[in-house]
C-alpha cells in the first residue's frame, strides 16, 4: 500500500480488517446501546473512530442476523451517514490520484525526482511491492486464515465480508488488479520481456488467472466452501498456487525488472 491511501489512519479509514481483539464489535455495541447522536451525520462521524465509520460496521448495521437485527431509524440513519463518509472518502482518494497536481503525476514524473520518488526505479518497486504483497495478503491474510489444516479446523467468521457473502467477490476483485500490473501496457509483463524475459510476466499473470477463475467458480459463499471437505481441498491448491505466485513475483520477475521487492507490513521486523 502506498499513495494517498496510506494518509491519515491509511487503508483502517475504509475497513478495518482484520479486527482480531473485536475492538469494533465493542465500540459499535456500546454506540448502539447509547444512540450516540454524533455517528448520524458523516462530518461528525469522520472524528470518531474509524471502527465505527467503516465498511465492517456498515456490514453489521445492513447484514447481520444476530446482534443488530432490529432496523429502527437510528441505525438507518447511522447506515447512511457510514455511506455518506465512505463515498466522501473514496472520492477524495480518487481526487488525490487524478487531479492535475495529484499522485499520479508524481508517479510518471518519477523518472526526473519529486517529492515523493527519488527516480523511476524507486516508484516501480512500489508497485512491484503492491504486488507480492497483493498476493501474499490474498493468500495467508484472507484464504488461510478462514481455512485451517481441514474443514473441521475452518473459522468461516474470520473470512474478510462473510456476513454478506462477498468474501470471495472481495478475493476476485484484489486478483483483477494484481493481474492488471502485469499486463496493462507498459506493465510488468513488458517490463520483464524487455529485461530478456518474455515468460515470467506470462506465467505469473496465468497463475493469478487461474486462480481467479477457479474462486469465481465456486458454487457457495468463502465461509460455506471451507467446511466443505472438497471445496476446502480447491480453495487450499488456490492459496499454494497464490503462494507460490508471490515467491515468482519477488524473486524472478523482480529479477527480469531489475528490483528487489521490498518488505511490507505482514514481514514485521
Amino acid at each position: 500500500d502506498f499513495g494517498p491511501l496510506m494518509a491519515g489512519n491509511g487503508p483502517a479509514r475504509f475497513q478495518y480488517w482484520p479486527d482480531r481483539r473485536g475492538t469494533g464489535t465493542r465500540q459499535l455495541a456500546r454506540t448502539l446501546a447509547s444512540e450516540d447522536a454524533t455517528v448520524l451525520e458523516a462530518a461528525t462521524l469522520a472524528e470518531k473512530s474509524v471502527a465505527l465509520g467503516d465498511l465492517q460496521a456498515l456490514e453489521r448495521l445492513l447484514t447481520d442476523p444476530d446482534a443488530f437485527i432490529e432496523r429502527d431509524a437510528y441505525r438507518c440513519s447511522y447506515a447512511a451517514a457510514i455511506a455518506a463518509l465512505q463515498a466522501s472518502r473514496a472520492a477524495e482518494l480518487d481526487t488525490a490520484w487524478r487531479a492535475p497536481d495529484g499522485f499520479a503525476n508524481l508517479v510518471n514524473g518519477a523518472a526526473a525526482g519529486n517529492d515523493a520518488y527519488y527516480d523511476a526505479r524507486e516508484a516501480a518497486r512500489d508497485y512491484l511491492d503492491a504486488l507480492t504483497h497483493g498476493l501474499e495478503r490474498a493468500a495467508a491474510g484472507k484464504l488461510l486464515p478462514v481455512l485451517g489444516d481441514a474443514p473441521e479446523d475452518s473459522r468461516p467468521r474470520a473470512a474478510e465480508s462473510w456476513r454478506n457473502g462477498l468474501s470471495t467477490a472481495n478475493i476476485v476483485a484484489n486478483l483483477e488488479t494484481l493481474e492488471a500490473l502485469l499486463t496493462a501496457d507498459g506493465g510488468f509483463a513488458d517490463l520483464a520481456a524487455t529485461g530478456g524475459d518474455p515468460l515470467i510476466g506470462r506465467t505469473l499473470a496465468g497463475m493469478i488467472t487461474d486462480a481467479r477463475e477457479r474462486l469465481a467458480a465456486l458454487p457457495v459463499p468463502l465461509a460455506t466452501a471451507a467446511e466443505d471437505p472438497e471445496l476446502h481441498a480447491e480453495l487450499l491448491a488456490v492459496a499454494d498456487l497464490l503462494t507460490r505466485a508471490r515467491s515468482l513475483a519477488e524473486a524472478s520477475l523482480a529479477r527480469a525488472v531489475g528490483l528487489t521487492a521490498g518488505f511490507n507490513a505482514s514481514d514485521g521486523d
